[in-house]
């Protein structure tokens, strides 16, 4: 992910930071039911997952950057970078994270739901 980031991403953000936000990233999935190893026991139940492909998860891409930027808040910044950093460089991140997991077929494809009927 980190070697395809545009340049004005990289130049602010090491490849640690970048891994940190992958990882932030990953907890995030993981507690939305998304990530799971499936040889890791379940935390909720004690039931080890049998592989077999349950309901789909739907994530909200705002949830899952305010729960990075908490991670990284409660981290007290990013590994080299600290808390010196463009929000719009974490969202890049992001971006090419589920461009990168969707292209991988470890998750879906982005779900469109129905139009608001509000304006």
């Amino acid at each position: 992910v980190a070697d395809r980031l545009p340049e004005t991403v990289t130049a602010q953000l090491s490849f640690a930071d970048v891994s940190a936000v992958i990882a932030h990233q990953l907890d995030f999935f993981e507690t939305k039911g998304v990530a799971r190893d499936a040889s890791v026991p379940d935390p909720k139940d004690g039931v080890e997952a049998s592989g077999v492909a349950g309901p789909a998860q739907v994530v909200d891409e705002d949830d899952s950057l305010a729960f990075v930027l908490g991670r990284i808040a409660e981290a007290e910044g990013l590994p080299d970078t600290g808390d010196d950093f463009d929000d719009a460089h974490i969202v890049r991140v992001l971006e090419y994270t589920d461009a990168y997991l969707v292209a991988i077929g470890a998750v879906g494809a982005v779900v469109v739901g129905p139009t608001d009927p509000l304006p």
